[in-house]
């Protein structure tokens, strides 16, 4: 006879998958292959848009184009916001424990949400989501780091996963926030794709905290931030994989607010720009209750939290 884990069994279990980040080497589950890479890409640009995750093999090119993009602006606006708010977020989401990082990148943004968690706190638990191994790596070394000059126990786990494989059998149990920042949300032409994918794996009463980025300013304006080599380059490496000689055209989709890159035809690069009552409206649709929506000063970027309110 087949006996089921208790409960208590599940959650002990469970709660072991957390590792200690100071006495361990990096533990991410799963494993994403050049070809994952090659066949995702090939079905991107068999639809037209290469968006959500971007599917580089090698994302260390990409890192050293965005590290200075994010130095410019939005990143450390981001980062102001975490700071300037951290209090009314934690509030807002509940004091929920285990922070679970969807997209980590280079992780500003995310291990300032964490050194401001150890402020208060001896012990952290989080877990991470990437599709690059490289960049779970480094982020483990980070927390490393902020295990031993914060002196927290910090226990984690990562995932080198694209965010639809994830299930939220998956995740370490808990009480948990899911935390996406950089404008990621952005990065998907199908925004009901990306909002069904957090509301499958968001349990009621947890919560959700999105890191977006506001169509504040004209069309024109937004526009031209993105017409510099920085962004170029980055546009570049999808030229590169897709095998194209063809010159880069930037537009301004007014239809969705929209930033694009078109290689051939082919949407290269897409940042969708939103309005704070569009997010709180995606975000009910996909059974998540606004809590709180804060702005940095210019207006051009927000935090905003959802609590789950339905299972």
């Amino acid at each position: 006879m087949k006996l089921r884990a208790s409960a208590s069994t599940k959650h002990e279990r469970d709660q072991r998958r957390l590792t200690d980040v100071a006495s361990s080497r990096p533990i991410i589950e799963g494993i994403i292959t050049n070809r994952d890479y090659d066949r995702r890409l090939a079905a991107q640009v068999r639809t037209g848009f290469v968006g959500g995750e971007q599917p580089f093999s090698d994302p260390r090119p990409y890192l050293q184009i965005t590290q200075p993009l994010n130095a410019s602006g939005a990143g450390y606006a981001e980062i102001g916001m975490l700071c300037s708010n951290y209090e009314r977020i934690r509030r807002a989401t509940g004091g929920q424990t285990t922070k679970i990082f969807w997209g980590v990148g280079n992780g500003d943004s995310e291990m300032r949400m964490l050194m401001l968690e150890a402020e208060a706190k001896k012990r952290i638990s989080t877990a991470a989501i990437d599709s690059q191994r490289f960049f779970l790596e480094q982020w483990w070394g980070s927390l490393v780091n902020l295990a031993l000059n914060s002196e927290v126990l910090v226990e984690a786990i990562c995932y080198n996963r694209f965010f639809e494989d994830i299930r939220k059998e998956d995740l370490p149990f808990g009480r948990r926030s899911h935390v996406v920042l950089g404008n990621t949300i952005g990065n998907y032409p199908n925004q009901a794709e990306i909002f069904g994918i957090l509301s499958r794996c968001v349990r009621k009463d947890e919560s959700l905290v999105l890191g977006v980025q506001l169509r504040t300013r004209r069309p024109e304006v937004i526009l031209s931030a993105y017409m510099n080599r920085f962004y170029e380059q980055m546009v570049g490496l999808v030229k590169e994989r897709i095998g194209s000689r063809g010159r880069i055209v930037w537009d301004y989709e007014k239809s969705d607010n929209s930033v694009r890159a078109y290689v051939e035809g082919i949407v290269a690069f897409y940042s969708k720009k939103y309005e704070i009552e569009e997010v709180i409206g995606l975000g009910k649709a996909a059974g998540f209750e606004n809590a709180l929506a804060v702005t940095d000063p210019t207006k051009n970027n927000a935090l905003l939290v959802f609590r789950r309110c339905s299972a």
